[in-house]
């Protein structure tokens, strides 16, 4: 009978399904303090580089939400 090869060690998974969750809640914190740019946070939570707004779309949406912005109190002279 012929000898199995051997096979290398896995490591084991205990959480499979939380791995990737925890990746991306990491991933959004990072970005959210500023330790990692947008492309990184893209490729994180599995969105190309071709998923990023253009210019266009980053004006119309900054114009929007300083539409939707609550009025700021004006100073009474």
């Amino acid at each position: 009978m012929a000898a199995r090869p051997a096979r290398a060690a896995q490591p084991v998974r205990r959480f499979p399904r939380l791995l990737p969750r925890l990746a991306v809640e990491t991933a959004l914190q990072a970005h959210d303090r500023g330790v990692i740019p947008d492309a990184a946070l893209r490729r994180e939570t599995g969105f190309a580089e071709d998923d990023a707004p253009t210019a266009e779309e980053l004006a119309a949406w900054e114009k929007q939400e300083a539409d939707q912005a609550p009025p700021q109190d004006q100073p009474q002279e």
